[in-house]
């Protein structure tokens, strides 16, 4: 054992004088119109991050630039590393070497793959650096948030990722707990915002280039605009989870683009998607329904379903509420960027730390006048202790006092509530949402959405979302849109805005990266969209400017139809998926809206449904659906959602439907039970 640990620290001091001698040579100016960038990667035991660091600089070295990417060698006090894999800001010292240890053994691993340089940031670090990150945190103000350092708000940047892990809207300054990891990430940023001061003088950087918004990485974005030079901002799409494949690229910062998102979706919104892109959007609802990722905090959906509403006809709202502590970071730390945004607002009134409490006393009231409507009140899993980090929320205390007492019609689930959101969805006749981005998975599913805030996450209200102007016009729309037949074009424009913030966003390598949950370092070919990338990173040329071109191909009759045709094979699979639990379509089938008598009464009338046909026969009344496929097989399911995907996957629809008019142009009509039983019945030579 003893000759194997002196084996590895001789192997690890070999490489470090490797780097050093690496280091001392002079540096060599670029080419011409070449560039020397910097890509700042301390936290090479988040494998994903760390590869998509990787692969960035080897298509840039690729394209003649002169790459070098970052080795931390234990240099900070608090690390991106080290919350990611929840770690206490109090590290014993066989936790803080075995973290680092990872973090190095990544690191040679990949850059020994791709052949990349390394910067040692020992070479950087010395006593000077450390007195100076001594001297500058020496006295701090009562409020950290208030600390700046060469004229950047340090403070600032340095609480998104506390308020997150101890998942708190308000900081308490006065407690230990929160002060201390406080000034812990506080001094570890300020340590980088050096080190990439330095780096930048001593060897010519003309870029640099970090991965999300953590605090230490946006020392680094400080550092740059400090020495005038660019940086640029690398994650991954927030689809599938997150997607290995997809490269997002922000100049400056994400919080600098979120915002801007109104600005071009109205070129994206009347262009038709390809029916690939309809195809992976559909993926993607497949994958939130199993409820695996960091990202997906409900539990996976059931075929069982929740809260059952067999035997009732009365309609079901279901609100869902959003953590504050993610948006209320999000919104300081824009301020601490100087990125423009707009003031939240809320419908019910309130700020972003409280506005919750008042949406959910007026729905509380409104559902006592409305005995009529049943309402779920969904509290967002991330709230709880049951998925990731392990403590409640600061918010959730107080929704507890604001939900202890609800009127009967209304039912509160809570975070560790073993109910999962899809669950619920599939009940609701209508979804209200704070700003919860599972407001555009409802939509994308058929379901009308009322949204209570503006100006918090950048998703706009349009065609496949409803805002209110104040309390009255809210719950006026609430009942509108009760009554309000389902609509395809929600449908369609919530699969365009989905592609709009998540896909073309973003630069799609999939030709190199194979999976989008793909966990290693590929076999480096160089991908077709090299030069896309690279354009991103050291040009102004967004991934947006550079996927549109391509989406506006389909800018055709033929591009309409094409994705219409998609959209409905989509609702085919996910009804099919709602009936049966299974992934696939479903053969041809008609849908027919059952008489004023109810199912079992139009049922037993017409027994020819039940027997073997050339179709199935989807037949529906309010909420509750009954599938009767080629052999007779019977489905039943109570589910608003089913009801109306069913409708618009559809092969032929009875024209006597009250949603016939809304339903897509492709689908067939059927003119009477006549005419549906001679074409079903295997006797009679029509077909549908």
């Amino acid at each position: 054992m003893n000759l194997k640990k002196t084996y590895r620290n001789l192997v690890r001091e070999a490489n470090y004088r490797a780097d050093l001698r690496e280091l001392k040579r002079p540096s060599r100016p670029c080419d011409p119109g070449k560039r020397r960038i910097l890509f700042f990667a301390p936290e090479a035991a988040i494998d994903a991050h760390f590869h998509m660091m990787c692969v960035t600089a080897k298509i840039l070295a690729g394209e003649g630039h002169d790459v070098w990417i970052t080795r931390c060698q234990s240099q900070f006090e608090r690390c991106p590393a080290m919350a990611a894999h929840g770690l206490p800001h109090e590290l014993s010292p066989g936790q803080r070497k075995d973290i680092c240890g990872r973090c190095t053994r990544t690191s040679y691993a990949a850059l020994r793959q791709y052949r990349i340089p390394v910067l040692d940031l020992r070479s950087l670090a010395d006593v000077s650096l450390q007195a100076e990150v001594d001297r500058a945190t020496r006295t701090l103000p009562h409020d950290l948030a208030n600390f700046h350092y060469d004229g950047y708000n340090f403070g600032g940047i340095s609480q998104y990722e506390v308020r997150l892990e101890f998942k708190q809207s308000y900081l308490d300054m006065d407690s230990e707990q929160v002060r201390g990891p406080l000034i812990r990430n506080l001094r570890s940023t300020l340590t980088a915002y050096l080190l990439v001061r330095r780096a930048i003088q001593r060897h010519g950087f003309t870029d640099v280039v970090y991965c999300i918004n953590y605090g230490l990485m946006l020392a680094a974005h400080f550092a740059s605009r400090k020495e005038g030079i660019r940086s640029s901002m690398l994650t991954h799409a927030t689809h599938r989870n997150l997607d290995r494949r997809r490269y997002t690229v922000y100049t400056n910062t994400s919080s600098h683009h979120v915002f801007r998102l109104e600005q071009r979706w109205a070129r994206w919104r009347e262009v038709p998607l390809p029916t690939e892109t309809v195809g992976e959007i559909g993926e993607e609802i497949m994958f939130r329904f199993l409820g695996t990722g960091s990202h997906i905090f409900s539990t996976p959906k059931s075929l069982e379903g929740a809260l059952s509403r067999s035997g009732t006809k009365r309609r079901r709202v279901v609100a869902y509420t959003s953590s504050p502590d993610e948006y209320v970071g999000a919104y300081d730390l824009s301020r601490a960027l100087e990125a423009e945004r707009p003031e939240p607002r809320s419908v019910f009134g309130g700020s972003l730390i409280d506005c919750h409490l008042h949406w959910l006393e007026g729905l509380c009231r409104h559902a006592e006048i409305r005995p009529d409507i049943d309402f779920v009140i969904r509290i967002h899993p991330r709230e709880g202790s049951r998925k990731g980090i392990s403590r409640e929320s600061q918010h959730l205390s107080r929704l507890r006092a604001c939900l202890k007492t609800v009127p009967a019609n209304c039912t509160v689930i809570w975070p560790d509530d073993p109910v999962s959101s899809y669950d619920l969805g599939e009940t609701a006749d209508l979804v209200l949402v704070s700003w919860s981005t599972i407001g555009v998975e409802m939509a994308r599913l058929g379901l009308p959405v009322l949204r209570c805030t503006d100006g918090v996450s950048g998703v706009l209200a349009d065609h496949f979302q409803s805002s209110a102007e104040n309390a009255a016009d809210y719950f006026r729309k609430i009942d509108a849109l009760l009554a309000t037949a389902p609509s395809f074009e929600r449908i369609r424009y919530a699969y365009r805005w989905w592609n709009y913030q998540q896909l073309d966003s973003a630069i799609d390598l999939s030709d190199l990266i194979p999976a989008a949950d793909y966990g290693a370092l590929p076999p480096y070919r160089k991908p077709a969209r090299a030069a896309d990338l690279t354009a991103a990173v050291l040009g102004d040329v967004s991934p947006y400017e550079t996927n549109f071109p391509l989406l506006e191909r389909h800018r055709t009759r033929l591009g309409e139809q094409a994705e219409e045709i998609a959209l409905r094979m989509q609702c085919r699979r996910i009804f099919r998926y709602l009936l049966e639990g299974k992934d696939g379509l479903l053969d041809d089938y008609v849908y027919v809206e059952s008489p004023s008598d109810g199912l079992e009464a139009f049922i037993d009338a017409h027994p020819w449904l039940k027997e073997s046909k050339k179709a199935g026969v989807a037949l529906r009344d309010g909420g509750q659906v009954v599938f009767f496929d080629r052999d007779g097989k019977e489905t039943r399911r109570h589910s608003p959602m089913a009801a109306i995907l069913g409708f618009f996957g559809a092969t032929s629809i009875l024209v006597s439907s009250a949603w016939e008019g809304e339903a897509p142009s492709s689908a067939g009509r059927v003119a009477s039970l006549a005419e549906l039983k001679a074409a079903l019945l295997p006797s009679v030579s029509a077909v549908i």
